[in-house]
């Protein structure tokens, strides 16, 4: 068996984008994660410009956008009750900027 310089322990989101990062310096890693089944559930709400930055640094980032949809604006709900609705088209403050996902180097 290959020597490990570092052991992550589990596939989540903190293991599986260390992994990557790990493989390109490259240092050996082994992952281990408790279940044997992948997951069928996403807790995924948003991918923040920064993590489409990673992707796009590791090659990936476009398997993301494809299967990915982007929205113009958030309702949110409290007790089944519409609240606020944010525009992202209109940036809230003046010194806020959101990037556009797709314009990635």
């Amino acid at each position: 068996m290959a020597e490990t310089e570092v052991l992550i322990v589990g596939a989540g989101p903190a293991g599986l984008m260390l992994a990557p990062e790990l493989a390109s310096q490259p240092i050996p890693f082994r992952i281990t994660e408790a279940s044997l089944v992948r997951s069928d559930k996403s807790r995924a709400l948003v991918l923040h410009p920064r993590t489409l930055e990673f992707l796009a640094r590791h090659g990936i980032v476009q398997n993301f956008l494809s299967r990915g949809t982007f929205n113009d604006s958030v309702r949110i709900f409290a007790n089944r009750k519409f609240v606020f609705e944010i525009d992202l088209k209109k940036p809230p403050f003046r010194d806020t900027m959101f990037p556009n996902p797709l314009i990635i180097s």
